[in-house]
């Protein structure tokens, strides 16, 4: 789940060595175009937090909710915390850690 700009989205599938990438709008007879505003990101953001790992975009809201939702249904930071940096940067980008403290 992503709202980055084609090119990104390409450079994302070029980047990935194992397994597979799919984004939504790959599926035209889903009939995206049909639903009521927000119900896409509900439903993009129910898989993502159920999917075996989530690569999330640096500052954003939406990753911060599925990173959240993932500590909550006890998912490890490991396959959950790696985010795509704004920058490019020899470091491996990771989010911080409060938004995976998992369930009280």
């Amino acid at each position: 789940a992503t709202d980055a700009p084609d090119d990104l989205r390409e450079v994302l599938r070029s980047q990935v060595r194992t397994g597979r990438i799919f984004f939504l709008e790959d599926l035209n007879d889903l009939g995206a175009d049909s639903r009521l505003e927000g119900e896409l990101a509900a439903i993009e953001m129910w898989i993502a937090a159920r999917a075996t790992a989530f690569i999330g975009t640096q500052e954003s809201r939406f990753t911060m909710h599925i990173q959240t939702e993932r500590s909550w249904l006890g998912k490890s930071v490991e396959t959950s915390n790696r985010e795509l940096c704004k920058s490019l940067a020899s470091r491996r980008c990771l989010s911080p850690y409060y938004k995976s403290m998992g369930r009280r």
